[in-house]
């Protein structure tokens, strides 16, 4: 059986047990774990993820291509190089012990799983690591999975990037004369959209559509700053929709909708200033403040969010010290278990000093 390198991908491996598609590289050999899976933290503040037992591989369970095997590396060492990984990525992810499973979402709106294995018969020596993407495309989840499985092996890690690439840079030629599109063009844009709100399946298009409109990196600072004006204005339909959205919590979000809606709010906010309507302001404060207080691995990219949003009102805030409180409750999360939304409070809270 041959174990040459490959590049991750997305197509199952088809045939039943194929440990030949697995990429296995010399790596940290670790103690082989018998006991019952349980998670712990290290002596400092960032979460590590310990498994002393994983499943073994179904016989006939189709691997994906995006999957290593770890010999002689116990589940436990294995396990916490992940949670390491995943937390220096800014990813957020929610623990499954029983299943030696991870549920992961990246900021750029990829949602995707981490399941652990036991190897049979000849592979019984090691632990098998596979990717699986559920939803969503971005251009740096390709490296995100790499730096997964390299951790996993005990290879050194990339340097992790300062921003996700989740767009093309807007290109400008500084010897043009700028013209400022029409306000027709731009509301008829924003009565697209809340078309577009009139049925659910088109909302991840709507709200994928103004972000990239209240971004000035890439539509420039006259377009993003036109429109989140008037996605800010209490009477219009498109922000009304987008309150909406951020106050009504789901469990089951699929899509991610409410992250979404969050980063277009920060995105607006930051292009105007900080002004918003006093009364919007008191509508929204008790619930992102809520997920500040409440923050954990599971709403990291909530509460991320909700940081940055307040990195721009909090001047007006009726209770400074209250959500200052709230930041630090955060940043202790963001610390454990998610780099970005460490850095995102760190960056509120020294405006705030």
């Amino acid at each position: 059986i041959s174990f040459a390198p490959m590049t991750p991908s997305f197509t199952p491996v088809t045939s039943p047990f194929d440990m030949s598609s697995l990429n296995t590289r010399p790596q940290k050999a670790g103690a082989v774990g018998v006991s019952l899976p349980h998670r712990s933290r290290s002596t400092s503040s960032v979460y590590r993820w310990k498994l002393n037992q994983v499943p073994t591989l179904p016989e006939f369970h189709p691997l994906e291509r995006t999957a290593v095997f770890c010999e002689n590396t116990g589940a436990s060492e294995v396990s916490a190089r992940i949670s390491s990984t995943l937390r220096q990525r800014s990813v957020e992810a929610s623990y499954d012990d029983e299943k030696a499973k991870v549920r992961c979402m990246t900021a750029s709106g990829v949602d995707f799983r981490i399941r652990l294995y036991r190897g049979r018969g000849d592979y019984s020596h090691g632990i098998i690591v596979e990717v699986q993407r559920r939803f969503g495309f971005s251009l740096d989840f390709h490296e995100i999975t790499c730096a997964i499985l390299d951790s996993a092996q005990g290879l050194p890690a990339a340097a992790t990037p300062s921003v996700a690439k989740t767009a093309l840079p807007m290109v400008v030629d500084e010897e043009d004369d700028y013209v400022p599109p029409p306000p027709s063009s731009r509301s008829s844009s924003l009565k697209m959209i809340s078309k577009m709100f009139e049925t659910r399946d088109s909302y991840f298009l709507a709200l994928q559509t103004l972000e990239s409109l209240t971004d000035a990196s890439r539509m420039g600072a006259f377009t993003a700053k036109s429109t989140s004006t008037e996605l800010l204005n209490t009477e219009n339909a498109v922000g009304s929709k987008l309150v909406e959205l951020i106050l009504k919590k789901e469990e089951d979000d699929v899509f991610n909708l409410r992250v979404m809606a969050l980063n277009i709010l920060a995105n607006a906010l930051s292009t105007v200033d900080g002004e918003i309507s006093a009364d919007l302001y008191e509508s929204l404060r008790p619930a992102l403040l809520q997920e500040l207080k409440g923050a954990s691995g599971s709403n990291a990219l909530v509460a991320q969010q909700v940081a940055r949003c307040f990195e721009y009102t909090w001047e007006d805030d009726e209770d400074i010290d209250e959500l200052r409180e709230a930041l630090e409750t955060a940043k202790m999360v963001g610390q454990a278990r998610h780099a970005g939304l460490e850095k995102q409070t760190k960056a509120t809270l020294s405006k705030m000093m």
